[in-house]
């Protein structure tokens, strides 16, 4: 793995507050490759006049024009939980998201309830792991994926709760907004 790669991604994390044990995992099955191995110039097709006098993306700026917005996407996940923003909240999930609730509106309601409760919200996200598959990062598949996942600790009021969330984030174009797929949560105990 490319040192300069990661150690682009570990920084983005950081600076909003997620501390970091890996940026990006090993390999998971034969088709999901880390994407700080892949050999880039594998992937440039021919080039035309004016892209001769440039020089092909390094990996670590294919990397960020390939997940830009991602760790934004996800503070901002974490932002508008913790402030009870159940609107904005709720605009981070693909449409089809229900959770466990049986169908979305359910799930929606639900989110809703949670954030008018007096009790203040504490939400804290720690060693966080990214996934992005090779194929994500040089657009081989048609949606633009990423996997993370953190531990957490959550408290309303006297409820709290820790465990090991899993998120599958993901957009269409790198011009849509990442939104979330598949959330789950094990949960390691209270606090």
């Amino acid at each position: 793995m490319e040192k300069r790669t990661l150690i682009s991604l570990i920084l983005m994390l950081m600076i909003f507050g997620y501390p970091i044990t890996a940026a990006l995992a090993e390999n998971q099955d034969d088709n999901v490759k880390p994407a700080a191995d892949v050999n880039i110039n594998e992937f440039i097709g021919e080039k035309d006049t004016a892209s001769e006098q440039k020089e092909p993306l390094s990996k670590e700026e294919q990397l960020d024009e390939r997940t830009n917005g991602f760790v934004y996407a996800l503070d901002g996940w974490a932002k508008a939980w913790a402030s009870k923003d159940a609107e904005k909240y709720i605009k981070y999930y693909q449409p089809e998201y229900k959770g466990q609730s049986n169908d979305r509106k359910s799930w929606e309601m639900l989110r809703r309830e949670r954030a008018k409760s007096k009790q203040e919200i504490h939400l804290k996200v720690t060693n966080a792991k990214v996934t992005i598959p090779e194929a994500s990062v040089l657009k081989t598949q048609p949606k633009v994926q990423a996997t993370v996942d953190f531990d957490q600790y959550f408290q309303q009021g006297t409820f709290c709760e820790t465990g090991r969330k899993h998120m599958v984030w993901s957009r269409e174009t790198l011009d849509s907004p990442w939104l979330i797929e598949v959330e789950d949560f094990k949960k390691a105990g209270g606090c």
